[in-house]
């Protein structure tokens, strides 16, 4: 009889963060939220194997993954960035500001509002000039998260841009893959910046949204090809919305325009809008997935109440992130980050069998030795705040015995919670 079990490395742990403009901010003080429950001292790279981002989402990927920096620091970054890159709109609606003109006549010549040169000199400020892609992190280091970028091209074909090695190289549907990590890594950001209408394309490359603005869909297809040669399996899917703002009276007031304009307009309107929408994105992939399957996917997208803030407001990133606070205290389901960090922590662990199955002729019993490791690195510090974590938590082993293999199935119950599954053959 033989064991069968995965690969030291398990299965693959996702987080993707979705497109938005400054509202961006919004999955920065999610993740800090989440990480509040988890005393661990640990980063982004400790949690999660693959990072897939849209958008401003791409910056603060780039920020947790490739410069490693705590929730606070990227947060600051990134407000930083959206107050260099987008100008006060408010002051650019006076009739004599020089602004104002200026960009007036670049969207006449250009059809886009900012400079692609300022957003590239505020991202070569974080993260250098000469700094390539594929040279960011090491993709054959298990403490390295994979990152990709979504962008497409003129004809909205979806392309990613990866620090890490594609495993077959080709299209998906009607999705193309485009395995070129060479780029330099703020010519990645910028690509995968270019909202049509706020920044011009480069060698036909623009924001990713508009092919997946919820880049779950791509996380899972990426999954696909990566497990071609690793046979890893989805341990879990954590998506990131930007965030949607709710009116709280959902009747527009009467007007005299209203019967001027024929009904067919609006309600294409609201299905061009829904096509982007990266909820209803999300929506159609749960739709695809089983009920066992959906037991591992997790949303984290806060809902606003007032009038929307335009996607250029730089100086509005504040009151964004105050809004999402606001929904943590009063909006955000507790049982929804109770399972996220249940997710977190018991994916960080896999089991292995220390020896054989042996059979006791006289009980009919097979024993097999088996141990619980920890995915993390070996730190003491934060292997002292795991164990105080997990004081009175269980580990439930089941296993079973076959012909010609063995299939373990292993669970993780810290105190006051449910179990969760564990990295193990099942």
């Amino acid at each position: 009889m033989r064991v069968r079990f995965r690969p030291l490395q398990c299965g693959f742990r996702i987080v993707t963060i979705d497109g938005g403009g400054v509202y961006g901010i919004s999955p920065l003080v999610m993740w800090k939220y989440v990480l509040l429950g988890l005393p661990f001292g640990l980063r982004l790279s400790d949690y999660v194997d693959l990072k897939v981002a849209t958008s401003s989402g791409s910056i603060v990927g780039a920020g947790l993954v490739i410069q490693e920096m705590e929730p606070d620091e990227c947060i600051d970054m990134f407000t930083n960035t959206a107050g260099k890159v987008f100008q006060d709109n408010a002051a650019c609606t006076f009739l004599f500001s020089v602004t104002f003109y200026r960009k007036i006549l670049r969207q006449w010549l250009y059809g886009a509002k900012y400079s692609r040169d300022c957003l590239l000199s505020a991202l070569q400020g974080i993260f250098g000039c000469e700094q390539l892609l594929k040279a960011a992190a090491d993709p054959k280091s298990v403490n390295n998260v994979r990152l990709a970028f979504t962008m497409t091209n003129l004809m909205t074909e979806l392309y990613l841009r990866r620090n890490y090695d594609d495993v077959t190289v080709g299209a998906h549907g009607d999705a193309i893959y485009n395995d070129d990590g060479n780029i330099k890594l703020v010519d990645a950001l910028g690509d995968a910046c270019a909202a049509p209408t706020l920044f011009e394309p480069n060698n036909d490359r623009q924001d990713g949204a508009f092919a997946a603005n919820n880049p779950s869909g791509v996380a899972l297809a990426e999954l696909n090809r990566l497990s071609l040669s690793s046979r890893r399996m989805l341990d879990f899917s954590i998506s990131f919305g930007t965030g949607r703002f709710v009116q709280e009276d959902l009747q527009p007031s009467p007007n005299c325009f209203s019967w001027l304009c024929p009904q067919w307009i609006p309600r294409l309107g609201r299905s061009v809008l829904e096509s982007f929408s990266a909820s209803r994105n999300y929506q159609r992939l749960q739709e695809q997935l089983t009920v066992q399957e959906r037991s591992k996917h997790h949303r984290l997208d806060p809902l606003f109440v007032g009038r929307p803030i335009p996607l250029d407001a730089g100086k509005a990133v504040e009151e964004i992130k105050h809004l999402t606070e606001e929904f943590i205290k009063h909006g955000l389901d507790d049982q929804v980050v109770q399972d996220v960090r249940l997710a977190l922590v018991a994916t960080g662990f896999y089991a292995v069998a220390r020896s054989s199955p042996t059979f006791d002729g006289l009980t009919g019993v097979y024993s097999l030795n088996i141990a619980i490791v920890s995915r993390w690195n070996d730190d003491a510090k934060a292997s002292f705040k795991l164990r105080n974590y997990l004081r009175y938590a269980r580990f439930f082993v089941q296993v079973t015995a076959r012909t010609l293999d063995t299939i373990m199935d292993a669970q993780l119950q810290p105190s006051n919670s449910k179990p969760h599954n564990i990295n193990s053959e099942t």
